[in-house]
């Protein structure tokens, strides 16, 4: 099974300070055929105007993985973690039996631009969880990087979940293969650039989703900046 999202398809969200581009139903945007994928349930592309953002708000019983794409991400939540995320910089946190956090822009002068991900866990009333680290270019450059898991690769991030988050920034004309189980499904988005992925040409904005094939191939046009999920998926989702 594929299907493919144009970057034009994706539901929006638009506010004086915020404008946020979403790949399954959230907030206003519902729409039926859209509401997760397997265990992956939020994918946001989100730009912040300087000086503002999300203010306290809670969560439980659920991996959240922000990206930073451009600009200053300020974190801050009631477990009393702190910190500016900047580009190449990746968080997660387990909301669990609950906490409160904030997202806003670090910067009074720029916007910031980042990828928000919610991830279902694979049990609930975890304690509530954070953690961050810094993506080197290198351990991207022309593969595809394991950043966040559930089953344990080293240094990536923990998430409560049995699946991956894998980030790549493959060259043009390179070929890549990823091996998976015809019991999981594999979301990938592009962040920049356009890849065939598995024989179909998708481009900035752009995901497919592959459900029940167990080797995904991918052959980028152009340099291309890449997103892959792996997650538990059934049927009936």
């Amino acid at each position: 099974m594929r299907f493919i999202q144009r970057s034009i398809e994706r539901g929006i969200t638009k506010t004086a300070w915020l404008f946020s581009k979403h790949s399954f139903s959230f907030n206003s945007y519902q729409n039926p055929k859209r509401g997760k994928f397997g265990a992956l349930l939020v994918v946001n592309e989100d730009t912040i105007a300087p000086g503002k953002g999300f203010s306290m708000h809670s969560h439980r019983d659920m991996e959240i993985v922000s990206l930073v794409l451009s600009g200053k991400l300020a974190h801050n939540d009631s477990a009393g973690n702190k910190g500016v995320l900047q580009p190449g910089e990746v968080q997660v946190m387990s909301a669990g039996t609950g906490i409160q956090h904030s997202e806003l822009n670090g910067s009074k002068d720029y916007p910031v631009h980042f990828l928000q991900i919610w991830i279902e866990p694979g049990s609930s009333h975890l304690t509530p969880s954070y953690s961050s680290k810094t993506l080197k270019n290198t351990e991207q450059k022309n593969k595809l990087q394991v950043v966040c898991s559930g089953t344990g690769e080293r240094s990536a991030l923990l998430i409560h979940q049995d699946a991956k988050l894998l980030l790549g920034k493959l060259v043009a004309g390179s070929v890549h293969e990823y091996v998976t189980r015809t019991d999981r499904g594999v979301f990938c988005f592009i962040i920049k650039g356009s890849c065939l992925i598995t024989g179909e040409l998708v481009r900035e904005g752009d995901s497919i989703e592959v459900y029940d094939e167990p080797l995904l191939t991918f052959q980028p046009r152009e340099d291309t900046h890449l997103l892959v999920i792996d997650v538990p998926f059934a049927v009936s989702s």
